[in-house]
This record gives structure tokens, C-alpha cells and sequence, in this order.
């Protein structure tokens, strides 16, 4: 037995799901990557399905990482460091090099992640204020711009003069 009560078959638990989260980050990264492919094409209907996916990442991201914390805080160490100086005195020397590098590969990956989230968060807002400004160039040639009156219905707005005035 390893210092704190951990057991061997603790650590090794500890080690697979810091592994399983090394593995959830890069199939994340891979969602996230392939919706920066479809926000570059005019072809979005993918996009829902990429939604969908990567929530399911992020859920199961989320959940390794209580699983992680929940861990670290049952030993008495401190979830909040979330750094492997905290937890190698209880694990023997080959587990807290393996834990050291799949925190390092953790950390890595979540930088990448915010990254391209990021740039694809970009690549959106660019989309869409392309869209509305076509949608009212579209609008304003119709002579329809829709607004809200007071009475918060719906008024078209009419530019130029009316016929009886000219």
C-alpha cells in the first residue's frame, strides 16, 4: 500500500482515468476541428450534429474531471491544485512519472481546445454578421425593413417620400 491508503489498484484507477481524459480531450479536439472544416464551407447542416457531438464530450470531460477531484479530495489532497506535485508523494515513482505526463498531455490539450473553440467562436460571429448584413441589404432593396413599433408588432419602414407628396 501506498502512502494516504492508496492502494495500488487505487493509483492504477487514478492513472486510467487521467488516460480516459488524455483520450476525451483529443476526440474533443477532433469535433472541434471538424466543425472549423464546415464553418470554412457554405455547408452547415453538419454543424447540428457536430453540436450535439462535441456536448456529449463535454460531458464526459466534465465528468472525468469530478471523477479526478472526487479522487484527490477522498485522499485528503487538495482537488484544487489539480497538479501532479500534489499527488506524487502518494504514488509510487513510475505512476507519478506516468500521472506527471498525462497531466502535462491534459493541460496541453485543453489549451488546444480553448484555441480552436475559440477560432471557430470567430468564425461564427463573422458568419453571422455577414448574414444579418445581407439579410437587410436584402431587405432595404425590398423596401421592407421590419421593425418593431411601439405596440411591438411587426411595421415595415418606407423609405422616400410618399406618392402624394411628389
Amino acid at each position: 500500500m501506498i502512502e494516504n491508503g492508496m492502494t495500488p489498484d487505487d493509483a492504477d484507477a487514478f492513472l486510467g482515468d487521467l488516460c480516459a481524459e488524455v483520450a476525451a480531450f483529443r476526440q474533443f479536439i477532433d469535433l472541434l476541428r471538424a466543425e472549423q472544416a464546415v464553418l470554412a464551407q457554405m455547408d452547415v447542416e453538419p454543424l447540428l450534429e457536430l453540436a450535439r457531438r462535441k456536448s456529449e464530450k463535454v460531458v464526459t470531460l466534465t465528468q472525468l474531471a469530478e471523477r479526478r477531484r472526487r479522487f484527490l479530495s477522498s485522499r485528503g489532497l487538495d482537488p484544487m491544485l489539480e497538479a501532479p506535485v500534489s499527488w506524487t508523494p502518494y504514488l509510487d515513482a513510475e505512476r507519478a512519472q506516468v500521472a506527471a505526463r498525462h497531466w502535462r498531455e491534459v493541460l496541453d490539450l485543453a489549451r488546444a481546445a480553448r484555441r480552436i473553440n475559440d477560432a471557430n467562436g470567430a468564425m461564427v460571429q463573422t458568419k453571422l454578421r455577414y448574414n444579418r448584413e445581407a439579410l437587410a441589404v436584402l431587405q432595404v432593396a425590398r423596401g421592407q425593413l421590419d421593425l418593431y413599433g411601439p405596440d411591438g408588432r411587426t411595421a415595415a419602414a418606407h423609405f422616400g417620400r410618399p406618392l402624394a407628396k411628389i
